[in-house]
């Protein structure tokens, strides 16, 4: 019988948050009609050994560690469901929140997607990380020159993270983060897919967003369905002037594919940007990083945006 839903997790050196995972997922959701598939990128942990055995998941393991994107097009590719929800490792699964999800989205005949609500470990909203309007040549130099608690906390600016709306209703929103994100899996394939350039991470959620968004196609957040997300993990695992290199590498690429003639602007500010960050940062680790982020892209942005760090 045909799936009703493919779950997609995309491991990399989680340690027991991928078996929490899936045991939560078991237990909080009738497992029925759900296929679970686990894209293992070249982990040494050891964290995706014990479903290789596991009948009720499909395991599936990368020889090298080829990034967020691929692997996700990897395990997309042999889905059989009509719907795919894509999620981190670092999910703690909620009461019937994969339904929830799935009945929310569905009910709405011009949604081709969507998301639950990210709740961290006391059942607070993420809200300055889960749910973005889609990034524009205003947004980039804000984020690049503003500190963090005016963007959040200005009045035009919380716009962007939806903080302007409650959210206890269910409403359309531009870019859910790829933490938690629910498509048609024939949707997710006429786009495109994720754009695997945008390696190991980040921005691969976002450029797929703008390419739905320029299509008029809706996402719809539904708050009902609960995702307990640690977040950051990935993040953590990497030295802090690495992750921010790749971070800006890729939010060149993207504003070079979006926005190309203000990314031309964009790849000057960029470096010299990180550097003025560093110059009024408080925590001596975060100055270090960020000039050492700043070294890392002045020698490997070119005009192509492309980002060899």
């Amino acid at each position: 019988m045909k799936p009703r839903l493919s779950i997609i997790v995309v491991n990399w050196n989680s340690g027991p948050r991928l078996r929490a995972n899936v045991d939560s997922l078991r237990r909080e959701n009738d497992p029925t009609g759900l296929e679970i598939l686990i894209v293992d990128n070249a982990s040494a942990d050891g964290s995706a050994d014990t479903f290789a055995g596991d009948a009720t998941t499909r395991l599936i393991r990368l020889q090298s560690n080829r990034g967020f994107a691929a692997a996700a097009n990897t395990a997309a590719r042999e889905a059989r469901a009509d719907w795919l929800l894509f999620l981190n490792p670092d999910i703690i699964h909620t009461p019937n929140n994969v339904d929830c999800l799935l009945a929310g989205v569905t009910s709405r005949t011009e949604a081709v997607g969507g998301c639950g609500c990210l709740v961290d470990a006391d059942g607070r909203s993420q809200r300055h990380f889960q749910l973005r309007r889609l990034p524009s040549p205003a947004w980039a130099l804000a984020e690049l020159l503003v500190p963090r608690r005016v963007r959040t906390n200005g009045l035009v600016l919380r716009r962007h993270f939806y903080a302007h709306r409650p959210w206890d209703s269910p409403f359309r929103v531009q870019q859910p983060a790829a933490a938690c994100l629910l498509l048609r899996t024939d949707t997710f394939r006429e786009v495109g897919e994720f754009d695997e350039a945008f390696s190991p991470a980040w921005f691969e959620d976002v450029d797929l967003c703008r390419r739905l968004r320029d299509r008029r196609l809706d996402l719809w957040f539904i708050p009902e369905a609960r995702f307990i997300h640690e977040g950051g993990y990935s993040a953590a695992a990497l030295p802090p002037g690495e992750f921010l290199a790749i971070y800006w590498g890729n939010a060149c690429r993207y504003y070079t594919k979006h926005h190309p003639a203000f990314a031309v602007l964009y790849r000057r500010l960029l470096p010299m940007g990180l550097y003025v960050r560093s110059a009024v940062t408080v925590s001596a680790e975060r100055r270090l990083a960020l000039r050492e982020a700043g070294r890392r892209l002045t020698g490997s942005i070119h005009t192509t945006g492309t980002d060899r760090s």
